[in-house]
């Protein structure tokens, strides 16, 4: 995407998925065998919210070494809030200086104004937001009997991934006419090659059975493995399809490499390249005919109330 700046040719490279917070780790380590020289900052130094009085002018720059450890112990001097974390590959001539200030590109970032001299100290950033939530829930298992018209007790207990619709991001602004920043460009794509899936699948609660296979919005394997591993782990709630309750988890193909890989069963009597792949229409399709409806809101036990 193109972003506006008079002097200079910009895009705005966005990775929006949901990534775990060891996911995020792991990519600012891949970066980090190719530029150890990297480091990890607060965003409040390039952008903060218009404070009176502005605190952030003189606060003391701070390095963290992994997301991790920025999100176990984020605050600055003073309690002042980071807003963000910052990654940054600095310059040569900002290394040899050894100034804080260098390796941060200054404070202050004017991105939309500054000409190519003064974005180019800015250099080669990327805004990093923390992983994902795993906070994992079990369904109320009344809710799921009703819509089944079964016992509760015929229901396995199925647990999923609360904040499974959050998302992290990954974004950077970068001047198309400067090669190095392209190859930075490739190379934040490189590292994060491997860290994520875009296919999900919908499964039988009861029988386990896979039912189709879709599209989705990146997601961490990570999270993808661990409900493999794990059964009625799922990533999400589905649908209501015809009768069947459904919940999302991997891909089948997915369930089944990491399975075997772990010395357990594939566990399904449907095979992989025998699971239907949907399309967005065919959504949309199944939605106007009354064949997927929502689940109710009642699966999460947050929306049951003790009497």
């Amino acid at each position: 995407m193109s972003y506006g700046n008079p002097n200079l040719p910009l895009r705005w490279h966005e990775v929006g998925a949901r990534l775990l917070l060891a996911d995020m780790d792991e990519f600012v380590e891949r970066l980090r065998i190719h530029c150890p020289e990297l480091v990890l900052f607060p965003r409040c130094l390039h952008h903060r919210p218009n404070l009176k009085g502005d605190l952030y002018e003189n606060v003391p720059i701070r390095f963290w070494d992994s997301p991790s450890h920025y999100c176990s112990d984020p605050l600055l001097a003073g309690g002042l809030s980071p807003h963000g974390l910052v990654l940054r590959i600095p310059w040569p001539e900002d290394l040899r200086s050894g100034d804080p200030e260098r390796l941060i590109g200054g404070r202050n970032r004017h991105a939309y104004e500054d000409g190519p001299e003064k974005f180019r100290c800015f250099g080669r950033v990327v805004y990093l937001n923390g992983g994902i939530s795993e906070e994992v829930v079990t369904v109320d298992r009344s809710a799921i009997a009703d819509l089944l018209r079964v016992d509760p007790g015929d229901i396995p207990e199925i647990r999923f991934f609360r904040h499974h619709m959050s998302y992290s991001n990954i974004g950077f602004l970068y001047d198309a006419s400067d090669p190095e920043m392209l190859e930075f460009e490739k190379l934040v794509r490189l590292c994060l090659r491997g860290l994520m899936t875009t296919v999900e699948g919908s499964y039988d609660i009861l029988t386990r059975e896979p039912l189709d296979t879709f599209k989705t919005l990146g997601t961490s394997l990570r999270l993808h493995r661990r409900c493999a591993l794990e059964d009625d782990l799922y990533i999400g709630p589905g649908a209501n399809q015809e009768g069947r309750v459904s919940f999302i988890g991997p891909a089948p193909r997915v369930l089944k490499r990491v399975r075997l890989e772990a010395g357990m069963p594939y566990g399904r009597k449907t095979l992989p390249k025998d699971v239907k792949k949907l399309t967005r229409m065919d959504f949309a399709a199944r939605r106007e005919q009354g064949l997927d409806k929502r689940l109710p809101k009642s699966i999460d036990p947050d929306t049951w109330k003790d009497p």
